[in-house]
Parts: structure tokens; sequence; C-alpha cells
């Protein structure tokens, strides 16, 4: 799942924009976020489905603030990666942001990165 400042900003905006909820130490998928994430090729009952922990808030070490994690959020990173707004970096965890990931997540939850 997507970590750091960048991962944080992302899940800030997942739920300022209606499409997760926080509920316990859980995120909830709202109505709004089913369709939401299924522009993106995401289907939330198939990923409910799979055998582990759906969508629960991670504290981000450096950050101090959660982040989305959880078989949702593996997911979304995956999509992130296929549609090349991101990519991995050589032989480290660290994930380069790309010019077509900044536009796409600014026109669809209105944030600059």
């Amino acid at each position: 799942h997507l970590a750091g400042e960048v991962g944080v900003i992302i899940t800030e905006a997942l739920v300022s924009h209606n499409i997760i909820s926080p509920l316990n130490k859980e995120y909830i998928v709202t109505a709004t976020g089913k369709q939401w994430f299924l522009k993106l090729g995401i289907n939330i009952g198939e990923t409910q489905n799979l055998k582990r922990s759906f969508a629960h808030q991670c504290l981000d070490w450096s950050e101090r603030k959660h982040h989305l994690a959880g078989a949702l959020g593996d997911v979304f990173l995956e999509a992130m990666l296929l549609k090349d707004w991101f990519r991995k970096h050589k032989n480290t965890r660290e994930l380069i942001l790309t010019a077509k990931g900044k536009q796409y997540l600014k026109q669809l939850l209105n944030i600059d990165l």
C-alpha cells in the first residue's frame, strides 16, 4: 500500500471526498466510493472477498497520520502502478509519482502533489 506523505495526502482526500469514511480502526467505502473505485477498475465486492483485512487505518511512522492499508490499499496502489501514475524505484520501496499521476490525482481528488 501507499504510505508516507503522499499516502497520507491521498487518504485524507479520499475521506474529504466521501469516498472512504473512518470507522474505529477501519475505513468503510461509501456508495460514492464504490462507484469511484469502479471507474479505476477496482471492484469493491471482489476486494472485500480477498482473504485479508479489507481496509484499515495504518499509522504512518514518519507523518504520524493514517493512510489506507489492507487489501484495498494494495489493490489501489497496483491500479495506480498499472495506470503509470506511480513507478517503482529499482531495488527500493520508493515510488516515483509521474506527471500523469499528478494530473489524474488533481483531476480526481483535487490534490496537488
